[in-house]
């Protein structure tokens, strides 16, 4: 069974706020410790400097 996309990751640029890569998560995604691990291996070659991390989608909805 495949999961269906129920939010995004996106990666930003602190300047512009364009967004300049997407990752869709799924539920399983969604789970603290696999989220975590997601992020993480986003941000070991990001360039912190200039880009973000936008996760506000996330949040959104682990308040429903």
């Amino acid at each position: 069974m495949i999961d269906k996309t129920v939010a995004y990751l996106r990666v930003r640029r602190f300047d512009t706020r364009e967004i300049v890569h997407s990752v869709a998560l799924s539920r399983y995604h969604i789970q603290p410790n696999v989220l975590q691990r997601v992020m993480m291996g986003m941000l070991i070659n990001m360039n912190t400097d200039e880009y973000f991390i936008d996760d506000s989608e996330v949040d959104a909805l682990k308040e429903e």
